[in-house]
């Protein structure tokens, strides 16, 4: 009999841990674990969302500073035909010249 309920109390203790250390932790440390779990989750998805969004805004602006430049240039070879043009003007008559030095004021200025 003593070996019995020696065995039965063993027994209730066993439950009795594994009822208090469910996984490995207590069932209210573990679920407070499971929710903290949660909450870093939805804010890791947020900040992806949110990075997402960032390097959209970025390739928009890097394609954006790349037409600029290109514009640019596409001006810098425009003015410089225009100085050729008046050079050439400039040379070709004394009227020519007249036109070709207002020219160069304009485009200066």
């Amino acid at each position: 009999a003593t070996v019995r309920r020696e065995c039965q109390e063993a027994k209730r203790q066993l439950q009795e841990v594994q009822k208090k250390f469910e996984h490995g932790l207590p069932r209210a440390e573990a679920e407070l674990l499971r929710e903290r779990n949660e909450r870093l989750e939805e804010e890791r998805n947020g900040l992806r969302r949110e990075r997402k969004r960032h390097m959209e805004i970025a390739d928009q602006a890097a394609q954006q500073a790349k037409q600029l430049l290109a514009m640019r240039e596409a001006q810098g070879e425009e003015v410089a035909q225009l100085k050729e043009r008046i050079t050439q003007l400039e040379a070709s008559s004394d009227d020519g010249l007249i036109i070709g030095r207002l020219q160069r004021q304009l485009t200066t200025t």
